[in-house]
């Protein structure tokens, strides 16, 4: 008959000490019966503490296991195997005991490994690492980028359909052009022609300008202009990579018959990081005379003009105290053939409901306004948003087109011999 053998493992320093009456054990690994649990002695049961049902846990017992508890003297958890049968097993025979000891900090729950083989342990089961990421990347607030335009409500919702319908804005599904038949500029609808049903018509449409696109890093519109040229980086990188990086703001320009607006990308380098908008007159510089001879103003970092003003202010000999009257009467005729425009819209539909011309409609049953809204004034922010011209403001704009074009006019002034110049200085 076999022995039923209890080990415990003691501390390093009491294994020097040879117990008496100690029985030679076989080998463990000659030890080819299964191990099976035993019921733990009554007389032990108070180094086993209480546990839940919810922390009674199996886990196998490993090599590893065992060297740690060895030579650790913290904590021991005692463990009985059973190697094999004998009746004459008794707690007042002197045995060997070995206690396998699982250490752990904070010890709130005990964990037995009855079953387990300490000659051959089986595999420990890696259990796949979850690695935690941060928060999904955020969409770009574009909403917020398009309440910063400095122009009225209605401006920014039709632009940016316009926008959506080129496939220019971010998110719009791309549309095909294969004759690269596109316009730069992109002129507000007829506002006569729009159908209102049952509603009076609106001021909005009758107050909106035209705006011209420039996106010199778009394929879609740009691709034959920039044929094989690199954008460069407005630092001048030497390894650059220039993208688009939004969709850009808008940038009113006076001109001699109105105002416009520019609206010019945002650009990005991904080498140095730096951004910028399309229409810097620094970055202007540095591009082909093919891409600023496209661009209808005249840009600085505070001002811009139109060309078609400048060509004017230059070959007319006007002061520019005259040449900014004469644009500010053009400007208000503008504005002012607008609101005609509207109310004789209006007054086409109150008279049709009327019955002025023998046949009455049935739009004054439906709606409840009689009265047209009003038009807003030249300087309405939500409205015409209309500019005011000084003529510091072109003193400003023609002296920089002079240092811009310095170099060519003395070029032309020493071509020409035997020329008169009549100038005015009485202006």
């Amino acid at each position: 008959m076999s022995d039923k053998i209890l080990h415990f493992a003691v501390p390093s320093s009491a294994l020097s000490i040879t117990p008496p009456d100690t029985k030679q054990l076989p080998p463990v690994n000659a030890l080819t019966a299964q191990k099976t649990p035993v019921a733990f002695p009554k007389q032990l049961m108070f180094l086993v503490p209480e546990q839940s049902a919810s922390t009674q846990s199996m886990r196998p017992v490993s090599t590893a296991d065992i060297s740690t508890t060895d030579s650790s003297q913290v904590c021991r958890t005692p463990i009985i195997e059973e190697c094999g049968k004998d009746e004459n097993f008794s707690t007042s025979d002197n045995t060997s005991y070995s206690v396998l000891h699982t250490a752990e900090a904070s010890h709130d729950s005990l964990t037995s490994a009855l079953g387990s083989s300490v000659c051959s342990p089986p595999p420990l089961q890696q259990t796949p690492t979850t690695v935690s990421r941060g928060p999904p990347p955020q969409p770009l607030d574009y909403d917020y980028d398009v309440r910063e335009w400095k122009c009225s409500h209605q401006q920014k919702i039709w632009m940016k359909t316009e926008l959506e319908s080129l496939g220019l804005w971010p998110g719009s599904p791309p549309v095909s052009n294969p004759m690269k038949t596109v316009s730069l500029w992109h002129l507000p609808p007829q506002p006569e022609l729009i159908d209102t049903v049952s509603d009076l018509p609106s001021p909005k449409y009758f107050q909106l300008h035209p705006f011209f696109i420039w996106k010199p890093e778009n394929d879609t519109l740009m691709a034959r202009l920039r044929n094989i040229y690199a954008l460069q980086c407005i630092d001048g990188c030497r390894q650059t990579k220039v993208t688009s990086a939004g969709f850009g703001r808008p940038r009113v320009i006076v001109g001699i018959t109105g105002q416009y607006y520019l609206f010019s990308s945002r650009l990005c380098c991904k080498v140095c990081k730096k951004r910028w908008y399309a229409d810097n007159p620094q970055w202007l510089e540095k591009l082909p005379k093919r891409f600023t001879n496209l661009l209808p103003a005249v840009l600085t970092y505070k001002k811009a003009i139109c060309k078609s003003l400048l060509d004017e202010l230059r070959s007319t000999g006007k002061s520019p105290t005259d040449m900014a009257n004469q644009v500010m009467e053009m400007m208000h005729l503008k504005y002012e053939r607008a609101n005609l425009a509207y109310l004789l819209t209006c007054q086409s539909v109150l008279d049709s409901e009327a019955g002025t011309h023998g046949q009455k409609s049935i739009t004054g049953f439906i709606r409840k306004e009689t009265q047209p809204a009003p038009f807003g004034d030249y300087d309405d922010i939500d409205g015409w948003n209309g500019l005011c011209v000084s003529a510091h403001y072109l003193t400003d704009c023609l002296l920089h087109e002079y240092q811009r074009q310095k170099e060519a006019i003395t070029k032309l002034l020493q071509g020409t011999f035997g020329q008169a110049f009549r100038s005015d200085h009485t202006r």
